[in-house]
């Protein structure tokens, strides 16, 4: 499934629910949505920051329409993609493949690093399942001793 931004979400809120509900129901909608950020402002401006730029590092430009990265957050989770055209679609048509998740801890900070097993099960990195900070999980996600996360 595609995340979609919360302003995205409250438009689409705004339009599927309609001018004649009461504030109130739109209201319970935003509630329900903003429930789901649990990253502060500055902690996503932080995720987007280093994991953003990782993305956009990690593939050469003159590759980028054959192969690309990309991430999305949702609750404590912050999921790295694969991106590639898809093969025998329509020009345009790309697909999404999660390769690695970071989850962080609430109450210690630490981010968890997972792998996606073949059959789409997440699990914990057993070589190093931990990190300080986001720009070590890359680091540990770069040098992929066990060939999880590039194969």
């Amino acid at each position: 499934t595609q995340m979609l931004p919360i302003g995205s979400k409250l438009k689409n809120a705004m339009a599927c629910i309609g001018p004649s509900v009461g504030w109130s129901i739109l209201k319970l909608a935003f509630d329900s949505l903003a429930t789901t950020m649990t990253f502060s402002i500055e902690q996503l401006g932080e995720i987007d920051n280093v994991v953003g730029k990782w993305c956009v590092a990690r593939v050469p430009p003159e590759l980028k329409s054959q192969i690309d990265h990309d991430y999305e957050i949702d609750g404590q989770a912050v999921t790295l993609f694969e991106v590639r055209p898809m093969w025998r679609g329509a020009p345009g048509e790309l697909t999404r493949n999660p390769f690695v998740r970071f989850r962080q801890a609430k109450t210690t900070g630490i981010w968890k690093i997972y792998w996606r097993r073949q059959t789409g099960k997440w699990e914990l990195y057993a070589p190093a399942p931990t990190a300080k900070n986001l720009t070590v999980a890359l680091a540990i996600v770069e040098a992929d001793h066990h060939g999880c996360f590039f194969g």
